[in-house]
């Protein structure tokens, strides 16, 4: 970029930015459907750092909703849920 005038080299620092914006859109729109995209996009140091506060929000709501990091079931769930995808694959095994 040495040799382009001063509008050029503007006018080039002007499409990166737009891409970078557009590309961080895309990022975070995409991380609002998948919640371990949206943990890894909140966690990363370059993207979180340029996500808007309501891009964190949004982000951070499919994360809480999704219960991804809130730790373990208790036994009497872990149970329960156990019991039924045992229910739910002996009714599958008798399906095929």
């Amino acid at each position: 970029m040495c040799c382009l005038p001063s509008q050029s080299r503007t006018s080039a620092v002007a499409v990166r930015a737009a891409r970078r914006s557009t590309t961080q859109n895309a990022l975070a729109e995409v991380a609002l459907l998948d919640a371990y995209a949206a943990r890894d996009v909140l966690n990363h140091d370059i993207a979180g750092s340029r996500l808007t506060s309501e891009q964190s929000e949004k982000l951070g709501a499919v994360l809480t909703a999704s219960g991804l990091g809130a730790g373990t079931l208790p036994p009497a769930h872990m149970q329960a849920l156990t019991q039924a995808v045992d229910k739910a694959e002996a009714a599958l095994r008798g399906l095929l």
